[in-house]
């Protein structure tokens, strides 16, 4: 049985290797792209990724994420090439965003203050930077 896992072991990585030769296409394959090739669109498969928040707060619970950690949670989303859209962009079909990326749509429950509050600074009003709002306006990317 050594023998056996040792040699599929050894075989996929032959082909890993042979795969990685600049130049090397396999039989049956083709440098170029075939005449009936369309290049893809973003959401191409129209599955659209749903995040699901409850809390937005520095008290740790079963329902929550600190501020920091939906900061994290934003890049890491961003850097998979996630973008974020509307939930009536997604029902309307106007999914609208550059080939390569992919549609998430964040959802609220609950209505607490750390999805959208307001702090008074020198008698103005601010959203404030740790709700997931200000955290939204602060991630804002082009």
């Amino acid at each position: 049985m050594k023998h056996l896992r040792f040699a599929a072991a050894f075989f996929s990585a032959c082909i890993v290797l042979l795969l990685c030769i600049p130049g090397f296409v396999p039989s049956g394959f083709s440098e170029s792209a075939p005449s009936n090739y369309v290049e893809p669109k973003a959401n191409e498969l129209e599955k659209v990724l749903i995040l699901e928040y409850h809390l937005i707060q520095t008290q740790p619970s079963v329902w929550s994420r600190s501020p920091n950690d939906f900061r994290n949670d934003l890049e890491i989303l961003y850097k998979a090439d996630f973008r974020s859209i509307a939930l009536n962009e997604y029902i309307q079909g106007k999914i609208n965003l550059p080939a390569g990326t992919h549609a998430v749509i964040f959802t609220f429950d609950d209505s607490s203050p750390g999805q959208f509050r307001y702090l008074v600074s020198n008698g103005k009003r601010e959203i404030d930077p740790d709700c997931a709002v200000g955290i939204f306006m602060d991630f804002k990317k082009d």
